[in-house]
């Protein structure tokens, strides 16, 4: 199984790099293929220009971009691990998306419709949050982050979504607990489609 892992926090000791480490970890142990998109390492550039746009409707891409599909085309499965911020993911993530999954490569528009591309793809997320579960529950916020993330980004693409998993309370949590937390990272990649 080719397996790409796309991180997204600056902290290389953050709970988030130690999720993604434990997945790498157990990638690798299972067989997978295994390359690693760490947007903060690679300094990738969120923002899409005005140019990005104009290169597209003539049927080239910036290089950047280029690099990214190609990673996408590459793999199999995709696992994405980021922090919740002020409700939503990171810039940097957000930006991922807003670049790399273009028109034509992710999705096409038809008469009547879009029509998702990349359909061979499986995707397991893993989200941080420093919220109580009380509050995820109080406000349905676990819904309302599948229905922007799961669905209006990779559903929408007609993508796999296997699984999102919520680490809730992140900063508040002992040692002992953030191990359980990484102990059932472990046994969630083992049991990957492969």
């Amino acid at each position: 199984m080719n397996h790409l892992i796309i991180h997204s926090h600056p902290k290389p000791t953050s709970f988030n790099s130690s999720i993604k480490d434990k997945i790498i970890e157990i990638s690798k142990a299972s067989g997978d293929n295994v390359e690693l998109r760490d947007l903060y390492k690679i300094n990738f550039n969120p923002a899409l220009q005005y140019t990005d746009i104009t290169e597209l409707r003539k049927g080239e891409l910036p290089k950047d971009v280029k690099t990214e599909q190609e990673y996408i085309k590459w793999a199999d499965t995709i696992s994405i691990v980021y922090p919740i911020w002020w409700m939503s993911m990171p810039a940097i993530l957000k930006g991922y998306f807003d670049r790399v999954f273009t028109n034509g490569f992710a999705f096409i528009f038809k008469e009547h419709g879009p029509i998702g591309l990349l359909n061979d793809k499986n995707v397991y997320l893993y989200s941080t949050a420093g919220l109580h579960q009380s509050m995820y529950d109080t406000l349905h916020l676990i819904e309302n982050f599948n229905m922007i993330i799961d669905y209006g980004v990779f559903e929408f693409c007609e993508m796999n979504v296997k699984s999102h998993k919520y680490f809730n309370s992140v900063p508040f949590v002992t040692d002992s607990e953030r191990k359980e937390m990484l102990s059932n990272i472990k046994k969630m990649v083992e049991s990957y489609d492969r």
